[in-house]
């Protein structure tokens, strides 16, 4: 029996593109919709999840999560144009050690290893760093939302371009700001952060990867307050770890869509409720939504899945939300892409 391969987090970069992880995130968003469980619907992905499990340690918080996940009938793009069908059985595990940034040197808070098994012999093919699957594909569900949730509206142009606002400047600040500007239309990032050096950092990251992007000469703003860095943005990200709202209703334009993205103790602590009074919340699946967003008071309309397939429709106007709390999954398509590439090399 061959021993699995471990892929390290250089090798994953060196195939990873957001095309690529842009659509895994989608094939991954279809395939919690479907109803067709079976391996005969070639063109149908479908989907076998469960909700993360959390296991906590009691002496420095560190959390270790595990999210398992099948998902058949995925298509992947090769290097070589060809796009085949897989057939993904995967877990992630996931470490999150608050004060992980303390150390000397500091390391990530959130660190994550991919798991990928045959899907027929349930052998163990590959151990694979999964720190940047997870940055981009949180950010990729965020764009893919975005494509459907905002610029699906008749009244919006993708050539007239659009403000971007960016609510957190870390590792999610940063994947999000470089996913966006690479899919769409950039005129403006406006970016704030709690500790106001992060924001500048980004901004000056922004600034060496402007060649990437579809508008490589965007206006980058750091802004001192959260009112200003939103104030008339079309599309806002709101990535951190906050208890408490830091987004109101007053703050915002009326047709902006927000893509909810921290995770603290609670997944939907940065909007306030009376955002969640008025706006349609989208979300990447039920069964995440039934098991974290169960006191959350808001009217969920669907997936973001069904919306992509046409069973669902995004708001014409107004204010709306996706509530992203990721999904095994999705980690499962992206991962395959990656090795399968890799395999390629």
């Amino acid at each position: 029996m061959a021993s699995p391969v471990f892929i390290t987090n250089d090798q994953v970069k060196s195939v990873l593109t957001w095309p690529l992880i842009n659509e895994s995130i989608e094939e991954a968003f279809k395939s919690v919709v479907s109803k067709d469980k079976s391996s005969e619907n070639q063109d149908q992905p479908y989907a076998q999840q469960n909700a993360r499990a959390r296991t906590s340690t009691h002496n420095n918080g560190a959390s270790l999560f595990t999210m398992p996940g099948y998902i058949g009938n995925h298509k992947v793009t090769l290097e070589t144009g060809d796009r085949k069908t897989f057939q993904t059985l995967a877990c992630k595990l996931v470490t999150m050690a608050p004060n992980n940034n303390q150390l000397k040197p500091p390391i990530p808070s959130i660190l994550a290893n991919i798991l990928l098994f045959d899907g027929q012999t349930g052998q163990l093919e590959c151990v694979m760093d999964g720190t940047l699957i997870t940055a981009w594909r949180t950010a990729s569900a965020s764009v893919v939302a975005t494509k459907y949730l905002y610029f699906g509206r008749k009244n919006v142009n993708p050539s007239d371009g659009v403000t971007l606002a960016l609510i957190g400047c870390g590792v999610q600040g940063e994947s999000h700001a470089l996913g966006m500007c690479t899919e769409f239309k950039v005129n403006e990032i406006r970016l704030w952060n709690r500790t106001a050096s992060k924001a500048v950092e980004l901004s000056a990251q922004l600034d060496t990867a402007r060649k990437t992007f579809v508008n490589p000469n965007p206006i980058v703003t750091v802004c001192p307050t959260i009112g200003e860095c939103v104030s008339d943005a079309d599309i806002v990200v709101t990535s951190t770890q906050t208890d408490e709202p830091l987004l109101h209703l007053e703050m915002l334009k009326k047709d902006v869509h927000i893509n909810a993205v921290g995770a603290s103790v609670k997944h939907y602590s940065e909007l306030g409720q009376n955002i969640y009074d008025v706006a349609p919340v989208y979300i990447d699946s039920w069964a995440g939504a039934k098991a974290e967003l169960a006191d959350l008071k808001t009217k969920i309309v669907c997936e973001v899945g069904e919306v992509i397939l046409g069973g669902g429709k995004c708001t014409e106007e107004g204010i709306s939300v996706f509530q992203s709390l990721g999904m095994a999954v999705e980690d499962a398509a992206v991962a395959q892409a990656v090795y399968q590439n890799l395999k390629k090399k």
